[in-house]
């Protein structure tokens, strides 16, 4: 992808955002279109001190901008001459966390997604404060997406959220030319994901095929596994898609954006083999271990459909069952108490046979959320909430 492309998208993201912000609930105001004259921004050119500037776009590679002091004046310098770049962004911080403290990922998306817009063009530029905003603002729209479609994973499921996914693959895209920072590749893998929610299989085979698997214990196993097993669960292959979703979650310092997603996925794949009790067993875990969530409604749900359809009535060995996750009790007991409980018992977010969670209650952060200050952290570092 080249600059050109983030200029041509510029104005469809921002469109996209602020339609997103202004579809949403009354949790946030509608994100603000860039100013019209040009974006304001702090250049180190070399090692000069920063300079207030107004930055008009790019020509023949170039970035052109004018001092904040003289518009009359255009200037244009090289990408790889400037060593540093702080945009002003118009990130409503406050409107963002109260709508994420809501859960409402949709609002928050259209809000950081159009404040950060404008910045797109100039992605490439090293040492660049907006490249952790683009990030998050897209993952918040494949959260959005999740949220939409029930936590789903099959393609005509997943088409109710075309526009979530295809806002999040627009800034993903936009960040994978950061060739500066460690992000790039976790942009890649956002993008991986965002394909596949597109239902556009094969460029997000070939995009994963780009990537290097990262090591045992790096941050980004996590989001690479879930990509990996995404990408295989479309293109049919279970057994892999599988064996990929759970060493996604084999790691000692677990993502917990990624290690839900990636749970359900499992189960997904053991009940596309028909192994119920397998699936049975992940849903109630999932259930269990995130209350309140968006991940626990769609175990929930999955819950309900698959003991109405009596999947496990039959009794299953109890060394199957301890193997699994160590238990020898009478899980389908445990599932049955656990979707219908006693009225003093049932959490206050928890609706009974599987409903979803209350409006307002809150997901947990989703995968790979990016630093909002220094960029030499690694990408999926506990992270300032915006």
């Amino acid at each position: 992808m080249t600059w050109r492309w983030a200029i041509a998208s510029l104005t469809t993201v921002t469109a996209l955002c602020a339609s997103a912000a202004l579809a949403a609930p009354e949790t946030a105001a509608p994100a603000a279109p860039p100013k019209p004259q040009g974006v304001e921004a702090r250049l180190r050119i070399g090692d000069r001190p920063l300079q207030k500037v107004v930055l008009v776009g790019r020509k023949d590679g170039k970035v052109v901008y004018h001092f904040a002091e003289s518009a009359q004046v255009v200037s244009a310098v090289t990408p790889g001459d400037i060593t540093s770049i702080r945009l002003g962004l118009a990130i409503d911080k406050a409107a963002i966390a109260k709508a994420r403290r809501a859960g409402d990922f949709a609002t928050a998306a259209g809000l950081l997604g159009g404040a950060v817009a404008p910045a797109l063009p100039f992605l490439d530029i090293k040492d660049n404060n907006a490249l952790p905003y683009v990030l998050r603002a897209g993952v918040y729209f494949l959260v959005a997406a999740e949220q939409k479609v029930g936590c789903h994973f099959e393609p005509q499921e997943r088409a109710i959220a075309e526009k979530e996914y295809l806002y999040a693959y627009a800034l993903v895209k936009a960040a994978m030319v950061a060739e500066w920072s460690e992000h790039a590749d976790e942009a890649r893998m956002l993008a991986v994901v965002s394909l596949v929610g597109l239902r556009r299989t094969p460029e997000a085979a070939e995009l994963l095929g780009s990537l290097s698997e990262p090591d045992d214990g790096d941050n980004l196993c996590g989001l690479y596994s879930l990509a990996r097993a995404e990408v295989l669960n479309a293109q049919d292959r279970l057994e892999e898609a599988l064996e990929a979703a759970i060493r996604g979650l084999t790691f000692e310092d677990k993502d917990l954006g990624t290690f839900p997603t990636s749970l359900l996925l499992a189960a997904h794949c053991y009940a596309r083999r028909d192994d119920w009790y397998r699936a049975r067993d992940v849903y109630y875990e999932v259930a269990q271990l995130f209350p309140g969530t968006h991940w626990e409604a769609a175990a929930r749900r999955a819950l309900t459909a698959l003991m109405e359809a009596g999947r496990t009535k039959a009794p299953e060995t109890a060394a199957a069952q301890t193997v699994f996750f160590g238990l020898d009790e009478d899980v389908n007991a445990k599932v049955l108490a656990l979707l219908n409980p006693a009225p003093a018992e049932r959490p206050a977010n928890s609706p009974p046979g599987g409903a979803p969670p209350a409006a307002g209650v809150k997901p947990m952060d989703p995968p790979g959320t990016a630093p909002a200050a220094a960029d030499q952290k690694r990408p999926n570092q506990e992270t300032p909430k915006p």
